[in-house]
């Protein structure tokens, strides 16, 4: 088996790749994410890390191809239930908790803006223990 790289990111720009996450879509294509740590990389409005980029592969990971990007999705795992597949997280770092769904292999989410549509648990003010 040739183990091939997803991605990689030159450690200069002081942006690292994290919470890695990988399924088997029910059509046999495989899914990646992970998202974006460090001084470098980038942050939401509130100056929070927030991103995650999601990647596929229809030839058992020979080639990986980027579809899209999440913004405020941090910390995030994959699962597949049924023919959906979902990003379980939080929307930044320290941020709320929330679920994400997509019935199209991983191209478009929808977006937690409610208890209704995947806001599980608002999270609340930043605060860091000394």
């Amino acid at each position: 088996m040739k183990l091939c790289e997803l991605r990689w990111q030159d450690p200069a720009t002081q942006t690292y790749l994290g919470s890695p996450s990988l399924v088997r879509l029910p059509d046999g294509d495989l899914l990646a994410t992970h998202d974006y740590f460090g001084p470098g990389c980038p942050r939401n409005h509130e100056n929070e890390e927030h991103l995650t980029s999601v990647y596929r592969s229809a030839d058992n990971g020979t080639i990986w191809r980027n579809i899209t990007h999440i913004a405020n999705a941090y910390w995030s795992t994959l699962f597949v239930h049924g023919n959906s597949v979902y990003l379980l997280g939080c929307s930044q770092q320290y941020g709320s908790i929330v679920i994400r769904r997509s019935d199209n292999g991983g191209n478009t989410w929808t977006h937690p803006a409610d208890r209704r549509t995947g806001l599980l648990f608002k999270g609340g003010v930043l605060s860091r223990c000394a």
